[in-house]
Parts: C-alpha cells; structure tokens; sequence
C-alpha cells in the first residue's frame, strides 16, 4: 500500500526542487515590496568609517602622561590626565 517506488521518489524530489525554486524566486520579491535589506548584499558591501587623523602624542614635561601635542598640562597637580 505505502510501497516505496521510483515514481514515488521522483515526484517527491521534484516537488522539493519546485518548492526550493519557488522561495528562492518569491525571497528577494518579497523584501523588495516590504523594503526589508537584504542580508546578503549588506554584508556584500564592505561598511566603511571615516577614520580620525593620527594625533601626535608628546611626554608631558610635568606628569609623563603621553597627551596630544596641542594639550599641555600647567603642572603636576592640575594635570588633566592621571599618569599612567
């Protein structure tokens, strides 16, 4: 009655192809209409930061905290930046 034949599995093999096929085609249309990104080509796409300038760090002659270049610290006890 439930006998396993070759029309049997064919038919099965062809309904999950159809039913793959059938997703893969319906997928992109669907996020197209809802306006939802696509995963895959937002990972595709490389996401880029502008990135800062190298700042220049210099010892404090006070403290020998490194702080950029333009900062100065007036002396050891209002330095802005606790020694390291």
């Amino acid at each position: 009655m439930f006998g396993l034949s070759l029309s049997k599995v064919l038919f099965t093999i062809l309904v999950v192809i159809a039913v793959w096929r059938a997703w893969k085609l319906w997928g992109p249309l669907i996020q197209r209409l809802t306006g939802e990104p696509n995963p895959a080509r937002r990972s595709a796409q490389p996401q880029t930061k502008p990135e800062a300038p190298p700042v220049d760090l210099v010892a404090c002659p006070h403290c020998g905290t490194y702080v950029p270049r333009t900062l100065a610290c007036p002396s050891r006890a209002a330095c802005r930046l606790p020694p390291a």
